[in-house]
């Protein structure tokens, strides 16, 4: 499998770069017809965030979110191309002149934004182990040759930080057991906090990074608010982090990978309470009510 991938990244590496963008899309456009359940999920969860929208817009933005996502699979496949030929902008950039962690979501063209990172500062991140092991390895070598630091364990990412290190980290996937519930588009959802605590523990601000893909298939890379944590609990940060992009994904909803279980452990519930007029079977309604609420949901009645 390893060689099969590498076999793919000289491919894409000798493609121009119009013709590779167009590959994506086709990939992009075709994992929206075969994989129906990711479709369903993508659909579920634009509706549940979106509700005002109707079935064609929904379906418009998931279509042109498989085919970001189907791009983004290229331009990881030969990250050190598109570094090269696609305009990278980032807005604000001067604001960047003491080392932080910076924030990020699945959005646009996110191993790409950590390679021309990596080119401008010196960035850590710690390396999610794939499923797919040779996918791993390959994304961690092409991680390494464009400067990136690849970390294995919490402490080495520490001795970077340390040494004046960028730490980079995602904050939409990845949630343990005991990640904090934090509020995303009116629902409570399990969230990272890794970025936050190691920006506690360091005494370093946040940096809130959204990337889009322009119609050229340059990115546009954005800076939202920075977050000075002093002071602050981890749910308050985070909080203010989702509220970031929730701003950003209101305007550019096509460029997020939307079939992520995303809001798979939400813990908002509606419910609806009837009554027959009898008040013993009410109040059997309302003991329930009261025994999902003290479980951590939040109950919209």
């Amino acid at each position: 499998m390893y060689s099969v991938i590498k076999l793919l990244s000289r491919i894409v590496k000798g493609l121009p770069v119009k013709a590779a963008i167009f590959l994506g899309k086709a990939i992009g456009y075709l994992f929206y017809c075969l994989c129906r359940k990711k479709r369903h999920i993508a659909y579920k969860n634009l509706k549940l965030v979106f509700p005002a929208k109707n079935s064609k817009e929904i379906i418009s933005i998931s279509k042109k979110s498989f085919v970001n996502m189907g791009i983004t699979l290229i331009e990881s496949l030969a990250m050190s191309k598109f570094r090269k030929n696609i305009k990278i902008e980032f807005n604000d950039i001067y604001k960047l002149k003491e080392c932080g962690i910076f924030v990020g979501i699945h959005s646009g063209s996110w191993e790409l934004y950590d390679a021309w990172f990596a080119c401008n500062h010196k960035l850590a991140v710690i390396a999610k182990e794939q499923k797919v092991a040779s996918l791993d390895k390959f994304l961690n070598e092409e991680r390494q040759s464009n400067n990136i630091k690849v970390c294995f364990s919490l402490a080495s990412l520490v001795r970077c930080i340390n040494k004046g290190y960028w730490s980079g980290a995602v904050v939409d996937h990845g949630a343990g057991e005991d990640a904090p519930l934090v509020e995303f588009f009116g629902n409570l959802v399990p969230t990272p906090q890794g970025a936050v605590y190691m920006a506690q523990r360091f005494n370093k601000k946040i940096y809130p990074i959204f990337g889009r893909r322009e119609k050229d298939g340059s990115h546009n890379i954005m800076l939202g608010d920075i977050i000075d944590c002093g002071g602050l609990d981890a749910k308050e940060v985070l909080r203010k982090i989702n509220s970031v992009y929730e701003e950003f994904l209101r305007q550019y909803p096509e460029s997020y990978m939307w079939w992520y279980k995303r809001f798979k452990r939400k813990r908002t519930l509606s419910i609806v309470v009837l009554s027959d007029g009898r008040a013993g079977h009410l109040n059997q309604s309302m003991t329930m009510l009261k025994i999902i609420s003290e479980l951590g949901y939040e109950i919209r009645k």
